[in-house]
């Protein structure tokens, strides 16, 4: 069993006193787990099993964490707080959509209300307030990307500029 054990362990590039290390660790994991196993017919997948997770321990274990560099560290101020400027354009972004869009956008962006609440209100069902609702979003979205350059971290906006006569031009940052 050692030998299978010092076979499946050994790599490319592991020194053989850290297989060794590996095969014990491995041995006396099996060994202590071993009373647990009902089935022993399930013995070789229970085996690989152990194998598998000793060799991803020791990958993590010498896994070297390298400083950042400097360039990286170097004081940043926080970004703005892009949410209020955005939210300022909004009733009149939401103004501009078709009505069929406008009053579901404005009771659930402006009033609060849930989309059921909308669903509700307006007589619509569920699933239709649902859908204006995300239909809205993306046109507003659309508008908004039309009108402005946004940047972007991932999917957070971290930067906005209105183009002339977008939006409210005074309220950018």
């Amino acid at each position: 069993m050692v030998a299978d054990l010092r076979r499946a362990l050994s790599r490319p590039g592991i020194a053989p006193e850290a297989v060794d290390d590996l095969v014990q660790e491995a041995a006396e994991r099996l060994l202590r787990g071993l009373p647990r196993l009902r089935d022993r017919d399930r013995l070789g997948p229970y085996v690989g099993r152990i194998v598998r997770s000793v060799w991803i321990d020791h990958l993590r274990r010498r896994r070297v964490l390298q400083p950042l560099p400097p360039d990286l560290i170097a004081a940043e101020p926080p970004p703005m707080d892009l949410a209020p400027v955005v939210a300022s354009w909004l009733p009149e972004l939401i103004e501009s959509l078709p009505e069929r869009y406008r009053e579901p956008m404005r009771l659930v962006e402006l009033e609060g209300m849930s989309q059921r609440q909308v669903a509700e209100h307006l007589g619509l069902s569920a699933s239709g307030a649902r859908s204006r609702v995300q239909r809205g979003r993306r046109l507003l979205r659309e508008r908004l990307e039309a009108c402005c350059t946004l940047q972007r971290q991932g999917a957070r906006v971290v930067g906005v500029q209105p183009g002339p006569g977008c939006c409210s031009d005074q309220d950018s940052p």
